[in-house]
């Protein structure tokens, strides 16, 4: 956020305190140190989740579900708001192809590691160029 300096400190403060947003995230410290501020950041974004997943079921079900006429066969999901947590997925399933050295797939299936990823199949197919492997 640009110009932070200029807002009132004591609006600021109640700006994050009525929204629940770490003041970390409108760039204010509070006197915290980093390791507090990455544990208040990371407390939010957990925070976020939860409101994610009650806020999709509700949907799925008073919503989605009634539309389509068939229980669990279109649902909606939200992005993760914590990039670490992409980062720590994609570490377990390297480490998982690290198993064993001889064969890379011996734990989870090359098509399982791109579903847990999350990477969709036609793209995995194309290169840079668009053309198909």
């Amino acid at each position: 956020v640009t110009g932070v300096q200029e807002y009132s400190a004591v609006t600021l403060e109640r700006v994050c305190a009525a929204l629940g947003i770490p003041e970390e995230l409108v760039g204010k410290r509070k006197g915290s140190s980093d390791a507090t501020a990455v544990s208040r950041i990371n407390a939010f974004f957990k925070k976020i989740q939860t409101f994610q997943m009650t806020l999709a079921q509700a949907i799925n079900t008073a919503i989605i579900d009634p539309a389509v006429g068939q229980p669990g066969k279109i649902w909606i999901v939200f992005n993760d708001p914590d990039p670490t947590d992409n980062l720590k997925e994609a570490q377990y399933v390297e480490s998982l192809g690290r198993v064993d050295p001889l064969d890379a797939f011996s734990v989870m299936s090359a098509e399982q590691m791109r579903s847990r990823l999350g990477i969709d199949e036609d793209e995995y197919q194309k290169d840079t160029t668009g053309t198909e492997v």
